[in-house]
């Protein structure tokens, strides 16, 4: 099996979920709450996010999932309707807030790297939109390292459904057995075991090796242990 591309989802693999989103999800709950602390309190809890630490919890709605997955949940406790409206109101104070706190994880930067020196393509696969992505890649410096970024708004659904990776595959002429996919969700391995390719598990974000290695092909600890997987020397 030779790997010709790897693809990577953002939050928790590329980049540092909690420095990135953390303090950008306390000034969207406050928008949308305009203010009103037991709202807020009350959103937070919904949310799986402590307001005085600014973190999320690792069983949190909001880690992993695209927009309309858990915009109902926020929209019931405002008693408004959870519409197209509200999505792009998150959407946009979440790029909004969180571009100049985006952050890289350890080694990130370095694995892109070889992997291009490798000739192996690598793009980024996230349930964030494509903007907000794409914003925080380049606020990083890494997007230049990167063929595709493709959101859970691009056109291809998202995860944990494989129509994102499917479509990378389709557009450079790529079969299953020739990508790797890293992730660190379980949304992340059901897409890629969906979609046939290989699929990496690493523990930089969400989940324990153990809840990974029931779903993954390979579970690694640091982002630069992915090039032995996939046959960098």
């Amino acid at each position: 099996m030779t790997i010709r591309a790897v693809l990577f989802d953002k939050d928790g693999t590329l980049l540092d979920f909690d420095a990135t989103f953390g303090p950008a999800a306390h000034a969207v709950l406050d928008d949308l709450c305009t203010g009103d602390a037991a709202t807020m309190a009350d959103l937070a809890e919904i949310a799986g996010y402590d307001l005085a630490t600014r973190r999320f919890s690792r069983d949190s709605i909001i880690f992993a999932n695209a927009t309309g997955d858990y915009a109902p949940f926020l929209a019931e406790r405002l008693g408004i309707a959870c519409d197209a409206a509200l999505i792009s109101r998150i959407d946009r104070l979440l790029e909004e807030n969180s571009v100049r706190h985006a952050a890289t994880l350890p080694g990130a930067e370095a694995l892109l790297t070889d992997l291009a020196a490798a000739n192996i393509l690598t793009a980024c696969i996230t349930n964030d939109t494509e903007s907000c992505a794409r914003a925080q890649l380049a606020t990083v410096g890494i997007d230049t390292h990167l063929k595709d970024v493709i959101g859970y708004d691009t056109g291809h659904g998202w995860k944990p459904d494989p129509g994102q990776i499917n479509a990378f595959a389709q557009m450079n002429g790529l079969a299953p057995r020739e990508i790797a996919f890293v992730g660190d969700s379980l949304h992340d391995m059901r897409a890629a075991k969906a979609a046939g390719v290989l699929a990496i598990g690493v523990t930089t974000g969400m989940h324990e090796r153990a809840v990974l290695a029931e779903h993954a092909d390979h579970v690694v600890e640091e982002l630069g242990e992915v090039l032995g997987v996939v046959g960098v020397e």
